[in-house]
């Protein structure tokens, strides 16, 4: 969670596009859309997308994934 929607309560959605290495390292990640604008959820999804390691893939192909996020869900 973005630092000023944590503490102002706001939940929010970011769109993300990425590929995918043949080591499992996602690449070219580009927010693609945030909701609602100016409280990091877009900054917040890119990082969690760079954080994570993804089955290796042969193709180059685009994914793309909506992460939604709210105070207080932990997953």
């Amino acid at each position: 969670m973005p630092a000023r929607a944590l503490a102002e309560h706001v939940s929010g959605c970011a769109g993300v596009r990425f590929r995918i290495a043949s080591d499992g390292s996602p690449h070219d990640i580009t927010v693609m859309a945030e909701y609602p604008a100016g409280y990091g959820f877009g900054d917040t999804a890119r990082a969690v997308i760079a954080a994570a390691r993804w089955p290796p893939k042969d193709d180059e192909a685009w994914r793309y994934l909506i992460l939604n996020m709210r105070p207080g869900f932990h997953p």
